[in-house]
């Protein structure tokens, strides 16, 4: 049996693979300016990583793994209280955040099974050093010929190596183009923000984002087409012309973080063929958002309807009881939060809680319209010291309680409610307590209709309960 480097691979192979992984050494600095002893520990060190390498890639594995989910809980549970504009900064850094939690999984996935894979190569390797033994194949001659045109253990467990090597580099530039992507929205929507709150009163934040972003976006392509023009004319740029454009190109290499992403593109784009490596590009861009959504299709999906259930309705009806309406029955986390609730199915008690949320991205509007007498009180970082006075308070929940029309047993019901927060969703709305003690024992229902004037059809949500 050969002789083998620490990694399996015979010393000719692994000799030309050092030269290929860290370039050729003939031309290396003279003995007095490097410390030869200091670059084979050096190298001794990259040939053992892959143990660690596998180590690493499985535990971060199975933390990121845990992320998603709670990801997606700690932003529902934000989203719920936003205006639509809070909402839409926060749902677009929600889907890059997610975005780089995705790339790292797959990223590291991918590394995990590849450096198995690797690994499996150069024990098979070590076992049998020459590979293939061809006298012992007895196929036809066409199909040997095609099987000795295939590449050896030792050259698959290069293109292995080299590939997983790769793989970290390749996600990070997406993580560092995601982390980018936030922080260039969340600057034009600050700046949005600022512009409407002084000059700029009654537009849209996303319109006056979207021609922020305009106007940062369209200089940068410009300067780069002037650029390249030169180049396809073979000629150099004036001295006027490199002295204004260069400034302004430095601009945005920098505040892009060019000296980060940079280097990792255009190491893939030059040392692959330009079309091979922005279609890699695009088409991995491609898969993260067709990945993302479809898992957010799939989420909000009925998939009792998936399930065989023919002689059952789709939709819930009156007869139905949903665990969405009661406190008692919902699952842990946001996913609820804008529904009406009970605070159980059964009443057990001489009380019975009812909850009406106030959610703000589809009830402002609303509340605009039907309470015109009342003034939004002013957003502040720090709530006030002083409680409010119980006129205020007054005219709050009367205003809140346009939102909703409320029957019991099929007869309008007009309860007293008081204003409060959901301790489990942190949605703020009104509760009142149904007195159960007059009710007849069995089923009884409640009825609310929301009056969103932005519905074309009225939300009715009938709820059952029983005492």
């Amino acid at each position: 049996m050969d002789d083998k480097a620490p990694n399996g691979l015979d010393g000719e192979s692994q000799t030309d693979l050092n030269e290929e992984v860290h370039g050729d050494r003939s031309d290396a600095p003279a003995p007095g300016t490097f410390d030869s002893d200091a670059y084979e520990t050096l190298l001794e060190s990259q040939r053992r990583t892959w143990e660690m390498e596998l180590l690493i890639s499985g535990a971060v594995v199975f933390a990121l793994f845990q992320v998603p989910s709670a990801l997606e809980s700690g932003f529902q549970r934000l989203l719920v209280p936003l205006s639509r504009a809070q909402e839409f900064a926060t749902s677009f850094a929600f889907i890059y955040t997610k975005m780089i939690v995705l790339v790292l999984i797959a990223a590291f996935l991918l590394h995990l099974g590849t450096r198995a894979f690797w690994v499996g190569l150069i024990g098979l390797r070590s076992v049998y050093p020459h590979g293939i033994d061809w006298d012992e194949v007895h196929d036809g001659p066409i199909w040997k010929e095609i099987l000795q045109a295939m590449p050896s253990l030792g050259d698959l467990a290069d293109i292995t190596d080299r590939l997983a090597s790769r793989i970290f580099s390749f996600a990070f530039m997406w993580v560092i183009f995601f982390v980018i992507s936030i922080f260039y929205v969340a600057v034009f929507l600050g700046l949005s923000w600022a512009l409407i709150a002084t000059v700029l009163p009654g537009l849209e934040l996303q319109t006056v984002a979207f021609i922020l972003i305009l106007i940062f976006v369209v200089p940068s392509t410009l300067i780069g087409l002037a650029d390249k023009s030169y180049k396809r004319r073979g000629v150099e740029p004036p001295a006027s012309v490199k002295s204004f454009l260069k400034p302004l190109m430095l601009f945005y290499h920098h505040t892009g973080l060019g000296s980060l992403i940079k280097p990792i593109l255009y190491t893939f784009t030059s040392n692959l063929r330009r079309t091979r490596a922005f279609g890699l590009l695009g088409a991995a861009f491609l898969v993260l958002y067709v990945g993302l959504f479809g898992q957010m299709i799939l989420d909000s999906a009925d998939r009792a309807i998936l399930h065989g259930y023919a002689y059952v309705p789709p939709r819930d009806g009156e007869l139905s009881v949903r665990d969405r309406y009661y406190e008692n029955l919902r699952v842990a986390g946001p996913k609820h939060s804008r529904f009406p609730s009970l605070s159980s199915d059964v009443a057990e008690g001489p009380y019975l809680k009812l909850f009406l949320p106030y959610v703000p991205k589809e009830d402002n509007r609303t509340l605009e319209a039907r309470c015109p007498e009342l003034t939004p009180w002013p957003w502040t970082l720090k709530r006030p010291r002083q409680n409010p006075e119980r006129a205020d308070e007054e005219k709050a929940i009367a205003c809140l309680r346009e939102l909703y029309d409320v029957e019991l047993n099929g007869e309008a019901f007009s309860p007293e409610f008081h204003l409060y927060k959901n301790p489990n969703t942190q949605i703020r709305g009104l509760l009142t307590y149904l007195r159960t003690e007059d009710l007849a024992p069995g089923r009884h229902a409640i009825r609310i209709v929301e009056n969103d004037i932005d519905n074309e059809v009225p939300v009715i949500h009938n709820i059952p309960f029983w005492r």
